[in-house]
């Protein structure tokens, strides 16, 4: 109850400093505090042979107002909606093997996939800076390697809580908040920590049953802290970590060193560790969303130019678990449309280059990444969550500017997996492997 009282203070508070400085404000510096985007957004799954072929069409957006206070505090409100346009019926299921969108279905509400509007209000918070220290209260969009908006869909994640960060010293950032909810991406609503955990697909228990954490999870709250740390020109220093009450507690580490003769060139490694806290989630470990005592991830990057080579290792003793609800994991194998979350025993490597071409006031910026995963057998539900089999993929992301449309830009992301096994079960292909993803859309913001 205590924490719905504050969001309610929160928001008439600052509804009264809005509406305290607009009679004091001319019209024009008010419309000024206004920002936004409109964006449409197709996609489609074409599965193979006679599975069920996806696709989508959303439009929608969001508009946000940001009214400075006497100088060091800050109103922010931001409202964010998707419009499904109802070409194909996401909720009727593949007649194979009874599964639903897994792609398309993001760009709408997960929860519900008939609604045709699916409004949140992501952004209501109070921000104070002064010498360098900034203060948010409310509601708000967290940018880190694990908890983020996700911008692959219509409506990222927001949370409800308190961030503080500091800039004092030179070289060193640091931050650090809590957390109490969270409205997960393509969602319409915050939900606390617990109740967002399950809110996607959970696949399968350690013992091979489904999971069953949804609506059982037990979590108040999540502690993130960073730190940033440059103590040479040359080095690179981002550490995190994510306490998540009764489910476990992730460091990740990221160190990254610039030749000083070789500018152009950059070696990094990463190392996770998660440990359980509690009981991962529930007493019942059938139950529980973390089923584990330890977990770790490593890896190293090498950069030239526009060409990255990635690897990435999951050991086998844990599977790396975070609630995909909460954003994109930002390790160095990571593809647009998969992720590694939810396997142990997990080898990755991804080719990866970027090229920027102008033609006249035309500006394309082009990635194209090729990965390979070497997954645990399919059979094996404690090192392979979601039973997806090995598979090669390619990516190719094309954007498209010009210098005299100002706030447009369209991309175009063609995703092809392959599985690199004989499968031809249908659970083990729909939607996993031997799939052509689509994605095009077009953005507008001011």
């Amino acid at each position: 109850m205590h924490k719905i009282v504050l969001l309610i203070t929160i928001s008439l508070f600052s509804i009264d400093l809005v509406a305290q400085n607009i009679q004091k404000d001319s019209t024009s510096k008010f419309i000024n505090n206004f920002s936004g985007g409109w964006r449409n957004y197709f996609m489609s799954t074409t599965n193979k042979g006679d599975l069920k072929d996806f696709y989508g069409l959303a439009t929608g957006g969001n508009l946000n107002y940001s009214q400075p206070i006497k100088g060091i505090i800050t109103v922010n409100l931001g409202a964010f909606f998707s419009v499904n346009t109802n070409i194909q019926d996401l909720s009727i299921p593949d007649p194979t093997t009874g599964k639903l969108s897994r792609y398309e279905a993001g760009l709408f509400d997960v929860q519900d996939l008939t609604k045709t509007l699916i409004p949140v209000l992501g952004i209501a918070n109070i921000t104070i800076n002064k010498n360098n220290n900034e203060l948010i209260l409310g509601r708000m969009n967290l940018k880190s390697p694990f908890i983020n908006s996700q911008d692959g869909r219509m409506i990222p994640t927001f949370e409800e809580g308190l961030w503080y960060s500091n800039s004092q010293i030179k070289n060193v950032k640091i931050g650090s908040g809590i957390f109490y909810k969270i409205a997960p991406r393509s969602t319409s609503k915050f939900f606390s920590i617990g109740e967002s955990i399950g809110q996607y697909p959970s696949g399968r228990s350690i013992t091979g049953t489904p999971s069953a954490y949804t609506s059982n999870t037990t979590s108040r709250f999540i502690v993130v802290s960073n730190v940033l740390l440059k103590p040479t020109k040359n080095y690179i220093v981002h550490l995190w970590n994510y306490y998540t009450d009764n489910i476990h507690n992730t460091t990740y580490l990221r160190q990254t060193f610039i030749p000083t003769k070789k500018p152009s060139f950059s070696i990094s490694a990463e190392w996770l560790h998660q440990e359980k806290t509690g009981d991962g989630g529930n007493q019942d470990l059938n139950l529980a969303y973390y089923q584990f005592e330890r977990s770790d991830l490593a890896g190293i990057q090498l950069k030239n130019k526009g060409l990255t080579l990635s690897y990435n290792y999951i050991f086998p003793h844990g599977q790396f678990v975070f609630p995909r609800e909460w954003g994109r994991e930002n390790i160095f194998t990571f593809q647009k449309r998969e992720r590694s979350e939810g396997s142990a025993a997990n080898h990755g490597i991804v080719i990866s280059y970027r090229k920027t071409l102008k033609v006249k006031e035309s500006v394309f910026n082009t990635e194209i990444n090729v990965g390979r995963q070497f997954k645990p057998a399919t059979s094996s539900p404690e090192k392979n969550k979601y039973a997806l089999p090995s598979y090669y993929q390619t990516n190719l992301d094309l954007f498209y500017s010009h210098n005299k449309l100002p706030g447009w830009k369209a991309e175009l992301l063609l995703t092809y997996k392959k599985s690199a096994d004989n499968i031809t079960q249908p659970l083990l292909l729909l939607n996993k492997v031997d799939l052509l993803v689509t994605n095009v859309i077009i953005n507008y913001t001011f």
